[in-house]
């Protein structure tokens, strides 16, 4: 959970902002082609690149807009923030977002919940391993099934829905942080209590291997 309590920003009256904090690593040739077609389904929408500092570097940003260009999206509409800011900082450029995007095949994780705490819903394409389905798992733990999408086509529809939904926008703005709140992924007690029963079911069947007693010590007298 972030340390300080950042301010929600408001719901913004100006143009969409799509926005992105992923390593620039993972945006791979699909993940480009796929966010050019959304953008292409929401024309008043601009695109916001954001992480740590690397985007201060001229020759990337050239590159990507290169990249986007061939998929017929315009300068303009992608903006590339290379300022390196501190965590409260960075997350308030974060809550600046209309709607997060996600990478694929390796999704985000610390970037999926930073936006969701900061009150803006992420669409994510979903896949099937682990590394593709972070982002999904945790909108599952808060009833955001409808935005893991199962193809391309559903997240191009997705992000298109959320973006024509404003009032659907403005509830998650101020839900969205709640439901994280009382969602089992910040259930600490909850979650020490399942590891411990792993560790609990591991020394049981290594007991029974070794042909003794599968009692198990209490947690409290190890």
């Amino acid at each position: 959970m972030p340390i300080e309590e950042v301010p929600l920003r408001p719901v913004s009256t100006g143009p969409l902002t799509f926005g992105s904090c992923s390593n620039p690593i993972k945006l791979n040739d699909r993940v480009i082609g796929l966010w050019a077609r959304t953008l292409a389904a929401v024309p008043e929408a601009r695109l916001v690149l954001k992480y740590r500092d690397a985007f201060s570097d001229p020759d990337l940003v050239d590159g990507l807009r290169r990249r986007f260009a061939g998929h017929g999206i315009a300068r303009s509409r992608l903006v590339f923030d290379g300022r390196r800011t501190e965590r409260d900082r960075h997350l308030e450029t974060v809550g600046g977002f209309d709607i997060a995007f996600d990478t694929f095949p390796f999704n985000g994780c610390t970037t999926t919940y930073e936006a969701l705490w900061m009150g803006v819903p992420v669409v994510t394409p979903m896949g099937k391993r682990f590394l593709g389905r972070m982002s999904a798992s945790m909108l599952h733990q808060i009833g955001l099934d409808d935005l893991a999408a199962e193809s391309e086509e559903a997240f191009v529809a997705a992000v298109a829905g959320l973006a024509a939904d404003s009032s659907r926008r403005d509830r998650l703005r101020r839900e969205l942080r709640g439901r994280l709140r009382s969602s089992p992924l910040l259930d600490a007690a909850a979650y020490a209590h399942a590891v411990e029963g792993v560790y609990r079911t591991l020394w049981q069947d290594w007991c029974r291997k070794q042909g003794g007693s599968r009692r198990s010590p209490e947690i409290g007298g190890l």
